[in-house]
C-alpha cells in the first residue's frame, strides 16, 4: 500500500508524538487503510497495521487534506434507486440520507478520498450503477 500522508500521532508504545505513515487502498470491493511508524524518535518502536473500513476521523482528515476530496458522479437518473441502496449498504446510511444523497443524481452523490470513492464507485457497480470517479475543487 503506498503512503498517501505523514502525520505526527502518539507512539503505541511510549505515547510520545511521532511520524506516522498512512495509506489507503481498495482491493475488489474493499477499503482498506494502513499506519505505520518506521522509527520512533523517542523510544525506538516500530508499528505496521492495515485496518478495513474508514481510517479514525483525525487520520482520514489528514488524507483528505493531501489527497483532495474526490466525488462518485452517476449521470444516469434511472439509477437513483440502486444509487440510494448501494449508498446506504455500502456507507451504512439511514434510508431519509441515502434518499437524499441519491436526489443529486444526475451528479456527485457522494465525496471523500480518492480510495474511498474508488470504493464507493465499485460497490455501485456492483449494482449495476454506472459512476465516475472526478476531482472536487477544493472551498473558495
Amino acid at each position: 500500500m503506498s503512503v498517501l500522508t505523514v502525520v505526527r500521532a502518539p507512539c503505541i508504545a511510549c505515547g510520545e508524538e511521532t511520524d506516522v505513515q498512512l495509506g489507503q487502498a481498495v482491493a475488489g470491493n474493499q477499503l482498506y487503510w494502513s499506519q505505520s511508524i518506521r522509527h520512533c524518535e523517542h523510544c525506538g518502536a516500530t508499528l505496521e497495521a492495515d485496518s478495513i473500513g474508514f481510517p479514525p476521523a483525525v487520520y482520514r482528515d489528514a488524507l483528505l487534506k493531501d489527497g483532495g476530496e474526490y466525488g462518485v458522479e452517476v449521470v444516469d437518473q434511472t439509477s437513483r434507486a440502486a444509487v440510494a441502496s448501494g449508498l446506504r449498504e455500502t456507507l451504512e446510511l439511514s434510508l431519509p440520507d441515502a434518499l437524499a444523497a441519491s436526489r443529486a443524481v444526475p451528479g456527485v452523490v457522494w465525496r471523500g478520498t480518492q480510495a474511498e470513492a474508488e470504493w464507493v464507485r465499485r460497490r455501485l457497480a456492483a449494482r449495476g450503477v454506472q459512476a465516475n470517479i472526478v476531482p472536487c475543487p477544493e472551498p473558495g
